[in-house]
């Protein structure tokens, strides 16, 4: 029914373009341009938004023909492209964000658990991890602000923030549509009509995305050996279809009011993340499973801005009220075998409503301040029924939360002379949990929809005030040079993932980021040169962390606890350096390392804290991070122009698990791409390439138990099988894109 739905809704669009045929085209940006021009920043939530060469904060930006140029389809393609930044998807359930930035992040799918990194999405933070992947047509902007962001970005924040903006209603007549199709095979459209309905007072947008992806991955079960011949090969896996429907309505009565309604629907179908066992396959591309699985998720979101213009400073009052509803179950093969050992059926239900009013203007010649407050109160379910039919007990259970949090926030930005600015900023957050749990161990209390009792009812929260200090000196326009010292938080909460049957309930308790950076930002070369970079310290403090650990019984005991404090440092560097007027090259590079200061849990899984657990990797730490593009449009005689453009950027290999016995590989990603777009940008024409190098990369890696009872891992003595859901290899794609 949906792959139905979406084809009615392209037809649908396809008919209202028809119809306003009549409209002139409009003269496109040169892609080379898009990357010289600097891009806006909002995530400062400066009124009309910052330049980013003038905010003091690392920070990557990316603004909508960037995005295009890139040919960026979901958040995680950006993954490879900043430094020290990873925006992985995790475990089974697509869409899961294991988000990390600067070494600080958590590995986990359980969704009762913070995300270090928040992510904004239209001013409105999403509160799970869980579900927050999502396709970016439509979008205006995506900026990555790196180091805690405990002022403006309160709540969940101590490894960063990523800022995403769709397209707001315009007040001229604008259609963009693409249509693609990618190895796998993946048939992609979307289409966005925006336009003025009462002129001058009320505009309206439609966009609709239809996405039908085939399954990049082939089911090698039978070469195995472990099943009749073909009895369940397949050459689909990892199938989806996703449809995502975005109205919006924006009022200006008059002109200083401004009133936007955003309103989007998704609903996606089809398989999970497929899984590899490392035991069994190693670093190939070959899965091997005997269930298919299946995925099912539905969201419902509305944003309500209203920016109100007042004289008071020259300032905006904005008010961003945010609802959103989500409903996800999934069940995948977690062993990736061609036998039954360990599967997991999953249920998350979240619903949060928040609002955030705040004030942003300039009080007088020497002070700007941002200043607001922020509510948001949110309910979640989760339940797991594992099956493991050597297990002589049903593995089910779950949990409830509720949340309500609180945010009192300021920053005022004061020019003490013309080039010497200082920054004094803060928040006060209180949040509150409580949450009630079922051991997911020989219950009888919960089915798949619900939970008829609960082990215990815990309650988890923080009350905490995060500062900024900082100070900017700009010489000139086209240099800044900043230093700043920055807090953030992340609550305490709950683990609904509790399969051990001796593991306390006790909560987690809060975990804290003090953060020292210095920064450089430059103009050069009568502006041929755009160079950010910055020094950082972070201390980490009570670190939130999923131990894994493999287990006989129940596959895998995840324990949440606060294990240690550590120090990380690093540098980072960014630049856009226009070599002619035709050729752009961008470059960054990251180098980072951390050490444990003190180990407060066993997190070597020994029995013992010890030396041996000081002297542990850091998780999710890649130590570098670089790469380099081109961009080269020749202008061809009769006005139209083609565009070649190239990527490379390297990761190093990653320590994933705390007990450094997960591991992600050392990749190296090549992207291309040849563009076609004749005299007056009407319509462009791409072919394009991802992952060239063909490099295998991995969302996560979850240990699984030597001898594991009845599993394959019993035919391999003395090796410990990983789950690791397996994104895709190299892709080729051709697109062509529309514009009115």
């Amino acid at each position: 029914m949906i792959k139905n739905s979406g084809k009615i809704l392209l037809m649908g669009m396809a008919s209202v373009v028809a119809i306003m045929a009549a409209s002139q085209a409009q003269e496109g940006q040169s892609t080379t341009d898009a990357f010289r021009d600097v891009v806006v920043v909002k995530g400062t939530k400066k009124a009309g938004g910052e330049d980013l060469q003038d905010t003091p904060v690392a920070v990557s930006a990316f603004g909508e023909e960037q995005i295009d140029a890139l040919f960026v389809r979901d958040i995680q393609s950006l993954s490879f492209s900043m430094p020290n930044v990873q925006l992985e998807d995790i475990g089974t359930i697509p869409g899961t964000a294991n988000f990390s930035i600067r070494g600080v992040a958590v590995n986990s799918s359980i969704p009762s658990i913070d995300p270090a990194v928040a992510l904004v999405y239209d001013g409105v933070p999403l509160a799970i991890n869980t579900g927050v992947i999502f396709d970016t047509f439509d979008l205006e902007s995506v900026e990555v602000l790196r180091g805690p962001q405990g002022t403006l970005f309160g709540r969940n924040a101590t490894a960063g923030a990523v800022v995403m903006q769709t397209s707001s209603p315009s007040d001229e007549f604008v259609f963009k549509g693409k249509a693609s199709i990618e190895t796998g095979l993946l048939y992609r459209g979307n289409a966005v009509v925006s336009g003025p309905v009462v002129e001058g007072k009320l505009s309206a947008k439609l966009g609709i995305l239809y996405e039908d992806d085939e399954g990049y991955f082939e089911n090698d079960a039978p070469i195995l050996g472990l099943i009749g011949a073909d009895a369940l090969r397949r050459d689909n896996l990892g199938d989806r279809t996703t449809v995502v429907i975005r109205p919006a309505l924006r009022w200006t009565p008059s002109e200083n009011l401004e009133w936007t309604l955003k309103y989007e629907h998704g609903d996606i179908e089809g398989s999970p993340n497929p899984g590899q066992n490392r035991g069994l396959n190693g670093e190939n591309f070959e899965v091997s499973i005997n269930d298919f699985g299946s995925f099912d998720s539905k969201w419902t979101q509305v944003t309500n801005t209203i920016n109100w213009d007042v004289s008071f400073g020259d300032g905006t009052i904005t008010n961003i009220t945010g609802y959103r509803d989500y409903e996800s179950t999934s069940l995948g093969d977690i062993d990736s075998s061609p036998v039954t050992v360990f599967h997991s059926y999953a249920l998350v239900e979240h619903e949060q409503f928040s609002n955030e009013l705040r004030y942003s203007g300039r009080l007088n010649d020497r002070v700007d301040l941002t200043a607001g407050i922020f509510y948001m109160e949110q309910d979640l379910l989760y339940i797991e029924d594992r099956e493991i039919p050597s297990a002589p007990i049903p593995f089910i259970g779950g949990g409830e939360q509720d949340v309500t949090t609180y945010g009192i926030f300021a920053q005022a930005d004061i020019m003490v002379t013309d080039k010497v600015t200082f920054i004094l900023g803060g928040r006060y957050s209180d949040e509150d949990k409580e949450g009630s749990i079922e051991r997911i161990f020989s219950s009888n209390d919960c089915t798949r929809t619900s939970c008829s009792n609960y082990d215990v009812n815990l309650e988890a929260g923080l009350s905490k005030f995060t500062p900024r200090v900082g100070v900017r000196y700009q010489p000139n326009e086209d240099l800044q040079v900043y230093a700043s010292y920055t807090e953030g938080v992340r609550a305490g909460g709950f683990n609904f993932r509790n399969t051990s049957p001796v593991a306390p309930f006790t909560p987690f308790s809060e975990e804290t980021a003090k953060s020292m950076e210095l920064g450089v930002k430059a103009q050069l070369f009568e502006n041929r040169l755009r160079v950010n970079s910055a020094l950082f310290s972070t201390e980490l403090s009570d670190l939130q962390r999923e131990v894994n650990r493999a287990d006989p019984t129940a596959g895998v005991v995840q324990e949440i606890r606060n294990t240690a404090d550590a120090t990380v440092e690093g540098f980072e560097t960014e630049f856009v350096a226009t070599l002619t007027d035709n050729l752009v090259l961008t470059g960054m590079m990251g180098l980072i390392s951390g050490d444990y200061d003190k180990v407060l849990f066993d997190i070597s899984g020994d029995g013992v804290v010890d030396e041996k657990d000081l002297r542990l990797d850091l998780p999710r730490l890649a130590s570098q991070t670089y790469g380099l593009g081109a961009i080269y449009e020749q202008p061809l005689s009769n006005g139209s122009s083609l565009v070649l453009r190239a990527n490379y950027n390297h990761r190093s290999n990653v320590k994933y698990t705390d007990n450094n016995l997960g591991v992600l590989p050392e990749v190296d990603i090549v992207d291309a791409s040849i563009s076609y777009q004749p005299a007056g940008g009407a319509w462009k024409v791409s072919v394009y390439g991802k992952n060239l190098l063909d490099e295998i990369t991995y969302g996560n890696d979850t240990q699984l138990p030597p001898n594991f009872p009845g599993g394959p891992a019993s035919a391999l003595p003395g090796t410990g099988a990983t789950f690791s859901p397996i994104n895709k290899g190299k892709i080729i794609g051709a697109e062509i894109q529309f514009t009115y």
